[in-house]
This record gives C-alpha cells, structure tokens and sequence, in this order.
C-alpha cells in the first residue's frame, strides 16, 4: 500500500516491502514534509500506519532531505519514540551529510540506526535486534 498524504505533502509508505519482513518504507518526497503543518501531516499518517502493529520495522528515506528544520527533527523523534514503544525497529537511510551534521550536533545521532541506502536498510532490519 502507498499512501500520499495529500498532494501538497508527499509521503510515502509502503508495506510491506516483501511478505516475509513486515518492513514499512516510507520516503519524505519533498523537503516541505518538515515544515511545521507538514511534518503535523506525516507524523499523522506514519502512526496511523503503525497503528496495532507489533514490532513494526521501519526503514526511513531521507533522500531528499537536505537540511532539517526544528519540525523535522520532531518528526524523526516522534517516529523513533512511537516505533520503540511498540518494541520496533527504525533505520534511516540516504541520508545527506548536512542532515547527518545536524543530528550530530544534536545529539540525536545516538538514537537512531543509520545506513548507506535501503539495501542496507533493509539488512539491517532483518538482522538486528530491537533496541
């Protein structure tokens, strides 16, 4: 299933990736996703996805994401906070060097699983524990 979370705010989320994994994939299509409504809009959909899921798995493309504002850092935590309290996994991938800058300074780099693109993504998933 992918969902497009009204026009205006492009996110994707699609479940499953393959039968056998459960994984969601959802893509931030445009850097608008992380303004203030916008990100309102996407931490809307991505629960209602997550929503009665047990440990869901959840890899989080941030390939056109090249700078995050205060709202998506929100976004992004809310996610994590939201996927660990269902005893989840979440992995971020393609994610520019600003972007992992920026959550560096933050020290918000710590509480996140980071990798190269969804292949590695997706491996990191099916083989790691939930934390």
């Amino acid at each position: 299933m992918t969902l497009m979370i009204r026009e205006r705010v492009p996110v994707r989320i699609a479940h499953p990736v393959n039968a056998e994994d459960d994984v969601f994939l959802v893509t931030l299509d445009s850097p608008a996703v992380l303004e203030e409504s916008a990100a309102r809009l996407g931490r809307d959909a991505i629960r209602k996805a997550l929503r009665g899921r047990e440990e869901p798995k959840v890899a989080l493309d941030l390939g056109r994401i090249e700078l995050l504002s205060s709202a998506g850092l929100g976004l992004l935590v809310n996610l994590k906070r939201r996927v660990d309290a269902q005893e989840g996994r979440l992995v971020l991938f393609n994610v520019h060097a600003e972007v992992l800058r920026q959550l560096r300074q933050t020290a918000l780099v710590r509480l996140f699983s980071l990798a190269a693109d969804r292949d590695s993504a997706l491996e990191l998933l099916q083989h790691s524990p939930a934390v």
